[in-house]
């Protein structure tokens, strides 16, 4: 029964967004219908990207500077002149436009950890900022923690997203290599709790496996002792 109920959970999760790409040339539009039944989407596709520039958010809006990047993924292909430890490192700036309906509970963003820092614009204002991103390892601070963001109420709008961010500090994967998923606020609230409960239980379970065998090591050790000892 434990088994149905673990695949039955991983399958839930596994179709709990869609996983198609959603950006086209920079932009995504969405409809009510793609967030009922409590799903999520991921904003997975091409973006446009900077590639060694921060660009403010007022340099964005002309897209002269700006060319497409896959989303998740990395920038290992526009290193290629760096050794292969290194190609993760460097810094850019992800541009993206949600065109949102109007929703009386408003949305919500759930942001991975960005390697290695980050700074989020939303319609050119600081919404989120995790290390210091740099243009060097010196000017640069990590920080990989992950991030919700509420976006409130409103008529349909469209939303404008940019994330500078940089990586000196990570050498196996750089930028938004993981989906950041759109949904309602409650329904990412609640994935959020699901994913702690999940993790606690599992870290639990390992904590009690831990101390069994340890406790069987301990028995047995007792054991030999005394059949060895007499």
């Amino acid at each position: 029964m434990r088994i149905k109920e673990a695949i039955f959970i991983l399958v839930s999760l596994a179709v709990a967004y869609d996983c198609s790409s959603q950006v086209k040339d920079g932009r995504a539009s969405f409809q009510l219908q793609d967030f009922l039944n409590n799903r999520t989407v991921v904003l997975n596709g091409e973006w446009l990207f900077a590639w060694k520039k921060l660009l403010s958010p007022a340099e964005c809006d002309s897209t002269a500077a700006l060319s497409a990047i896959q989303v998740p993924g990395n920038w290992f292909s526009l290193n290629p002149d760096e050794a292969f430890h290194r190609r993760a490192y460097g810094y850019g700036t992800y541009v993206v436009r949600l065109h949102l309906p109007a929703n009386q509970e408003g949305f919500a963003l759930k942001i991975p950890n960005i390697q290695t820092a980050y700074r989020l614009y939303v319609d050119g204002e600081l919404k989120v900022q995790r290390g210091q991103p740099g243009t060097s390892e010196d000017s640069s601070i990590p920080n990989a923690r992950t991030a919700i963001l509420y976006l409130p109420a409103d008529q349909a709008a469209v939303r404008t997203l940019v994330i500078q961010t940089s990586n000196y500090h990570f050498s196996s994967s750089s930028g938004i290599w993981s989906p950041i998923e759109l949904g309602s606020f409650q329904t990412i609230i609640d994935a959020k709790t699901r994913n702690y409960l999940v993790s606690s239980v599992l870290v639990g379970s390992l904590i009690i496996m831990g101390l069994y065998h340890i406790a069987l090591f301990l028995c047995g050790e007792k054991t030999f002792q005394r059949s060895t000892f007499p």
